[in-house]
């Protein structure tokens, strides 16, 4: 694998957070799927009991589940007067509702948290996303090692240190 690669994907992924404390956990197993279209990063996960796979979606602004997922596993949905709405790849609205204080374990991990998730009816897959920032907290970074299959959360320094020792930053020329 190019050297290049993890570390672009280490930089990419750092993030600032705005919540106070530790996140719920330091490390969790990351599965990394390459294909034409590109690298998706994916978690193993318990969420509800129930195993379910999680693209690691750094771009999302929350992280997802199918509608179907929520009903098969009763979780409870939160009365909403003004629901989130979608517009799917097809150009349709839909409402989404949402599950709240969903308790999930990510692979690798053995430390369960909770999380709220977005359900969407229109996810057939019956594969979720983790929106791994909302797992964050001030003072802490997200780091996606693809070359060793992990997604970590560290103090910021410590993940800095890390970073450096694997050398220069990574240019796209």
């Amino acid at each position: 694998m190019n050297r290049s690669l993890p570390l672009l994907a280490a930089l990419a992924a750092m993030l600032a957070a705005c919540a106070h404390g530790t996140p719920p956990l330091r490390q969790a197993r990351l599965q990394v799927a390459a294909t034409r279209e590109g690298t998706s990063p994916w978690v193993e996960a318990q969420v509800a009991g129930q195993p379910v796979r999680l693209l690691v979606d750094t771009g999302a602004t929350q992280s997802l589940l199918p509608a179907s997922f929520a009903t098969a596993n009763r979780l409870k949905r939160r009365a909403s007067a003004a629901e989130p709405m979608l517009i799917d790849a097809n150009g349709r609205r839909v409402k989404l509702g949402v599950a709240a204080n969903v308790p999930v374990t990510l692979d690798g991990t053995g430390q369960p948290f909770e999380l709220d998730f977005l359900l969407n009816p229109s996810l057939a897959t019956g594969e979720g996303v983790l929106a791994p920032q909302e797992l964050l907290r001030r003072g802490w970074a997200m780091t996606l090692d693809l070359e060793g299959g992990l997604l970590r959360f560290d103090p910021e320094a410590e993940a800095l240190a890390r970073l450096a020792e694997r050398g220069p930053p990574v240019r796209m020329d």
